[in-house]
């Protein structure tokens, strides 16, 4: 892993979309490949809800990223010819300011951290982009709350971008994720340790809060029919006891990992951006928002989501018109496809996108030469 930290808005305010300073703040972000003299090679590779800056691995042995699949030497979005930036998100607690960072008195935000915005997020990210002397941006590319990211960015900066992939991802926040958002936030709430977000100050976490929370979203994250298949209503004990369904476990399972690698404060102001999201806002509605959209659009969506479900990404595709593309993946795992299956992905991408297409390029050079 190759991390880096760097403190913006040292010189300048960074106020948030609800008028909260938080000048000074540390964003971290992973690089891949190097950055052409012109300055205009750089894709923009934006996380998902718990995602982090490690997109893909540098080195042999390194830890394996959540896009592993996608980006690297050779893979759709190319490390030989791409500037690959990957920033921690505003609000996440892997080197970015969040809840976990400390205030300039030195204690720990905790609860008292700002509500933020996916448009907040945007700008801080922007800032670092003009940090690391971007004059242009080839791609940028996000899935799930990430696409949510690249379609802000989109509406904003459309002029310094060539093309926009959004995977899996919504131009607005549905009534249906932002209930399941709703019951994981009071699940958290509910934690007889969250001691109204300050449980820094009592040496304790809400861990079976924030556990519940996972389980509720990671059930939303993949299919119905997939569960079904491989767990049916099967007990791990020949006598049905309470706690002993074979989901149930898995459900557990994957909550408890959270709990681990992830923080409470920080899960609840991520999940209140995502359902505060909605690009029409103030700017005459989703459809008109959209249409502002200047760059390609690549739209791809899951076949199997039933969290954001495909017909969000044809809303996309319809609203930026002429300049869109729409394609599904097929995935049995639901949401989660767009993680699970990224060769899928990029193949699409190398099918629609004109910057990544190796094909697409060798013709024009080729054609430029004679």
């Amino acid at each position: 892993m190759d991390r880096k930290v760097v403190t913006l808005f040292s010189d300048s305010s960074f106020v948030t979309e609800g008028s909260q300073s938080l000048s000074p703040l540390n964003v971290a972000y992973e690089t891949w490949g190097v950055l052409s003299e012109t300055k205009d090679n750089a894709v923009l590779v934006l996380h998902a809800l718990t995602g982090d800056s490690h997109a893909a691995s540098h080195y042999e042995g390194d830890l394996v990223g959540w896009w592993e699949d996608l980006i690297g030497p050779g893979r759709a979005i190319d490390t030989d010819r791409f500037f690959v930036i990957a920033p921690n998100v505003l609000g996440s607690c892997y080197g970015t300011t969040g809840p976990t960072s400390s205030r300039g008195d030195g204690a720990i935000y905790g609860s008292d951290f700002p509500e933020i915005t996916i448009g907040d997020q945007v700008t801080v990210e922007k800032a670092l982009i003009d940090h690391l002397g971007v004059a242009r941006l080839a791609l940028v590319i996000g899935g799930s709350m990430g696409g949510m990211r690249a379609l802000e960015w989109g509406y904003r900066f459309g002029s310094m971008i060539d093309e926009l992939a959004v995977i899996a991802a919504s131009a607005r926040a549905t009534a249906f994720q932002i209930g399941l958002s709703s019951l994981q936030i009071r699940s958290i709430e509910l934690d007889p340790n969250f001691h109204d977000g300050r449980y820094f100050d009592f040496g304790v976490s809400p861990d079976e809060g924030l556990s519940l929370a996972r389980g509720v979203a990671h059930l939303s994250y993949r299919n119905s029919a997939e569960l079904d298949d491989r767990f049916a209503n099967k007990t791990g004990n020949t006598r049905l006891e309470e706690g002993s369904f074979e989901v149930d476990s898995y459900l557990r399972y994957h909550g408890d990992k959270l709990t681990q690698r992830f923080d409470a404060n920080t899960y609840i102001k991520l999940v209140r951006a995502m359902s505060k999201f909605d690009l029409g806002r103030g700017r005459g509605g989703v459809v008109a928002a959209l249409s502002k959209i200047s760059p390609k659009t690549i739209v791809v969506g899951v076949d199997s989501d039933e969290l954001f479900h495909p017909h969000l990404q044809y809303e996309i595709a319809i609203g930026v018109g002429q300049n869109a593309t729409m394609d599904l993946i097929t995935s049995t795992v639901g949401h989660d496809g767009f993680l699970v299956d990224a060769k899928a992905i990029g193949e699409v991408l190398l099918r629609r996108s004109d910057v990544l297409n190796h094909t697409t390029i060798e013709r024009l050079e080729a054609t430029c030469s004679h």
